[in-house]
Formats: structure tokens, C-alpha cells, sequence
């Protein structure tokens, strides 16, 4: 359907799980709206191990393509890969990939927005002249939106277990990122002269062997703001110029997620914790409220989201 379309088309994908030659390696080269019928649960694009799912890449021209309500699964050399486009890329499932730059999504030059989605068993690999930063989401020379998006039990072979911000100006917001795993910066990682704001996250239960930082900044010239975020560690790297209203002290969480595990765990806080309405956040610290119910990212539906795009 892809390869046929034309510039302002609307592809709506029934549930199913695809696999094989035509449901992988598909180039978008024109502006599409691209569903799936019955959400990320039930249209599963499945790669079983081998190549890239989908890419978004004109050569010349900037791509405002959206995709919503896909898992992508199985690739090994990165799920998705955009390269100097802006799509909106919403309500999508990230599961058990793997690649050089970037388990789940590598952009470069990437000027769009990752919302409502969840990234989990992704995996950047160190091979092949490639660093393996970034577990699940790689950007590289980026100006994008990253937010209400999970990120639990994800591995870096190097930096970033988690996320990865290599130059540009990113802005990270109301996100979870816990449970990954990194060579160093087991949540967020930077490198080149990045700018970046880490806004209302939640960014815990990692682990990094070389140095223990949740959020990790290589290059003393880059500029990262931390705001009304939740970090169980005060350590934070070079580079962090910006430090207001966060949690460094141990915030009573109902059931933190065992560092690697990508399932499980309850970042809610319990009705004691001693974070509750600090400074100027209120309760929004990147927490969610003290009831220990589960996580509550992205407050929409998928038929919200159908219904706007019908």
C-alpha cells in the first residue's frame, strides 16, 4: 500500500501480525497517515530478526508523515530510521529490536515528535563500526518532541540505555525511563554539544557500570536542564547547566522496576513519600499520584485518536 500511494493519502491497516518481505524495509518517501485499525496490540509489523521496519526519507524533501497504532517488533538493524523528516510517530509499541544506533528508533536529523508510546527489550548494539548508543531511541542532530512515552528494559551496549541525545535540541517530557541498562548513562544519554530539557520524568532503576548516573552528559559544552523530574541519584555528569526542582532523595515508590526487567513494576507513589507537592511542581514530578494504581502516560484513547484522523 505504501509503495502506491500518493502524497496526502490515508492508509488504514487492518489488525493482524505481518511478516515477511512486503511488511518490512518499506520506504516512505511522501506525506502519509499511516493506522492501525485496532491499535499497537493487534497490528504488529513483525521483521523476525532481520532488517528495518520502516523508514522515513525523501532525500530532498521534508516528510510530515504520522504514524499511530503499530507494534514493530523483530528488527535488527533499528525499527525505525528517519532521516532529515518530521513525522508524528503516536500510540506505537517498540518491542525486541535491535541495531548499531538505536534498538527501536534512530533519527537523524529528525524534527518531529515520538508521543504516547512505549519502548520495551530494545537493544543498540556495539558492532560493525557502530557505538551501540542509545537501547531504545537514538537521536542524532535532532529538534524533536520525546513525550509521554515509556521506556523500561532497554540495553545500550555504550551510552544511553534508555535514550540517547547526540547533538541538536530535544525536549524529553512527562516520560518514564527505567529498568535500562548502559555501559554509562542507564536513563538518558548525550554526547556531541547537545541541548536538551528533561521536564516531569521519571528516571530510575538503572544500571551503568562505568559511572552511575541515571542521566549522563559526555561534553561540558552541552547544555541539559533537568526540571521537576524524579531521579533516585544525584549524579548526573558534565554538562547538566540546569537543575531545578527535582528528586534526588529515595522517593518511596510503590514497586520499582528491577533494573533489565521490562514488564512490572508500579512508579506511583505511596501516600508517605516524602516528594509529594515539593517546591514549586505540585504533585507533577514526574510521578504519578500517591494511590500505587498503575502508570497513567498519555491521557487519550485509541478511539480518540481514530476518530480525530476518520
Amino acid at each position: 500500500h505504501v509503495a502506491a500511494s500518493s502524497s496526502g493519502d490515508t492508509i488504514w491497516v487492518a489488525a493482524g501480525t505481518y511478516t515477511g518481505a512486503g511488511n518490512k524495509n518499506i520506504n516512505v518517501t511522501v506525506n502519509l497517515v499511516i493506522f492501525g485499525e485496532q491499535g499497537p496490540e493487534l497490528t504488529v509489523l513483525d521483521a523476525q530478526g532481520s532488517g528495518t521496519i520502516l523508514t522515513i526519507n525523501n532525500g530532498s524533501t521534508i516528510i510530515s508523515t504520522i504514524v499511530s497504532g503499530f507494534t514493530f517488533r523483530g528488527a535488527n538493524t533499528t525499527a525505525m530510521v528517519v532521516t532529515n523528516s518530521s513525522p508524528l510517530i503516536t500510540w506505537c509499541i517498540f518491542a525486541d529490536n535491535s541495531g548499531g544506533t538505536g534498538g527501536g528508533f534512530f533519527g537523524n536529523g529528525f524534527g518531529g515528535a515520538i508521543t504516547g508510546c512505549t519502548f520495551t527489550g530494545n537493544t543498540a548494539v556495539a558492532s560493525g563500526g557502530f557505538t551501540g548508543d542509545g537501547g531504545a531511541i537514538h537521536l542524532a542532530n535532532s529538534n524533536s518532541l520525546i513525550s509521554d512515552v515509556i521506556v523500561r528494559g532497554n540495553t545500550a551496549g555504550d551510552d544511553g540505555g534508555g535514550i540517547y541525545l547526540r547533538g541538536g535540541n530535544n525536549v524529553v517530557s512527562g516520560c518514564l525511563v527505567a529498568g535500562n541498562t548502559a555501559l554509562d548513562g542507564g536513563g538518558i544519554g548525550h554526547g556531541g554539544v547537545a541541548t536538551s530539557s528533561i521536564f516531569q520524568c521519571t528516571v530510575a532503576s538503572t544500571t551503568a557500570p562505568l559511572e552511575a548516573r541515571r542521566i549522563n552528559v559526555d561534553e561540558a559544552a552541552s547544555s541539559v536542564s533537568v526540571i521537576c523530574s524524579g531521579l533516585d541519584v544525584t549524579a548526573t555528569g558534565t554538562g547538566v547547566t540546569n537543575v531545578i526542582d527535582n528528586v534526588t532523595v529515595d522517593p518511596v515508590l510503590c514497586q520499582a522496576l528491577a533494573c533489565g526487567k521490562s514488564t512490572g513494576g508500579n512508579y506511583t507513589l505511596t501516600a508517605n513519600s516524602p516528594v509529594r507537592n515539593p517546591n514549586n511542581c505540585g504533585d507533577f514530578m514526574g510521578y504519578t499520584d500517591a494511590n500505587c494504581s498503575l502508570v497513567a502516560v498519555a491521557p487519550t484513547t485509541w478511539g480518540r485518536i481514530k476518530a480525530g484522523n476518520r
